[in-house]
């Protein structure tokens, strides 16, 4: 039986048990340091250097090297 079977198995909308009490409590958290984190910050530091690049591509001038 693969997971989504069992978890159907034991859905309560197939009289299955389930006793929410007993679930396991974890706590989450968004996770830190990623890729996309960093890239973030590193667009917001350099937001106007990649606005006048964009400006440049826009007019036709040969436009520095994306970041």
């Amino acid at each position: 039986m693969n997971l989504w079977e069992a978890v159907f198995s034991q859905s309560p909308a197939n009289d299955g048990y389930y006793d929410e009490d007993e679930l396991p409590h974890l706590r989450w958290a968004w996770p830190k340091s990623t890729w996309f984190q960093a890239r973030r910050d590193f667009i917001k530091e350099h937001k106007q250097l990649i606005a006048a690049n964009t400006a440049r591509a826009a007019r036709g001038r040969h436009a520095m090297p994306a970041l």
